[in-house]
């Protein structure tokens, strides 16, 4: 998938933070905002790639499970400010 097609970077969409450092081979970081957000990569390029994906997976599990808990009810899906 080329920077065209790309979906948004939902980091700077969401405006959420990620904490990063540079280790011994490699780089690891998290997303704080968002528990279980963390991932690692062999460059600071490959983490930032690697941490959007981790987002997306986690923020997807959270949607599914939000929608198991509710159910078919009629539900408003609203975003926060």
């Amino acid at each position: 998938m080329n920077r065209l097609t790309r979906r948004p970077n939902p980091l700077v969409r969401h405006g959420f933070t990620a904490r990063i450092r540079q280790e011994e081979g490699g780089w690891i970081g998290i997303v704080e905002e968002v528990p279980g957000v963390i991932s690692e990569g062999n460059t600071r390029e490959e983490l930032m790639e690697n941490l959007v994906s981790a987002l997306e997976d986690v923020l997807e599990v959270n949607r599914m499970e939000a929608s198991r808990v509710f159910g078919v009810r009629k539900t408003e899906e609203v975003a926060l400010p």
